[in-house]
């Protein structure tokens, strides 16, 4: 780690210093985090675990992005934290660019690589279960951004 040293000297009117001298003090100069980790930003009601910031994957593809990695984790942790929370649905949502074949697979596959991660993570498998609800739920009919997403339904609580 590196280390700052102050050190003060006071200068006398052509005397010598009174006392001994002693060395400096190095101080430690905090380092600014980069990576902070992310808040946990999910809110849990009865039914649901909503997901503040969005769940993203490489185009076309089940692929997470490095991005989602924090807010897996983060659900993992709130998952782990609430064991009172049985069982949860975890929706996989795609937009209407592709064909609806393509589409409906893409959609279960997102939601199983979003189950694997969060098993990745300790989370119980029994916990959870993937379902592809492609573009059957929109949120928007002119915004394919907001209908690609990760929605998590809980179908059972203890």
């Amino acid at each position: 780690m590196k280390q700052l040293v102050i050190s003060l000297m006071l200068l006398g009117c052509g005397s010598a210093p009174r006392g001994p001298v002693s060395a400096p003090t190095p101080v430690e100069v905090a380092k600014p985090v980069v990576d902070a980790p992310r808040r946990e930003r999910q809110v849990i009601s009865e039914a649901s675990i909503e997901i503040l910031d969005q769940i993203t994957f490489v185009d076309n593809t089940a692929e997470l992005t490095k991005e989602s990695t924090p807010i897996l984790e983060a659900l993992a942790r709130t998952l782990n934290g609430n064991p009172s929370i049985v069982l949860v649905e975890v929706r996989g949502h795609s937009d209407s660019r592709e064909d609806r074949v393509t589409r409906a697979e893409l959609s279960v596959k997102r939601a199983e690589a979003v189950v694997a991660f969060l098993v990745a993570q300790q989370v119980e498998p029994a916990r959870l279960t993937a379902y592809g609800a492609s573009d059957s739920e929109p949120l928007s009919t002119t915004n394919d951004e907001l209908n690609r997403r990760v929605e998590l339904v809980i179908l059972d609580r203890d």
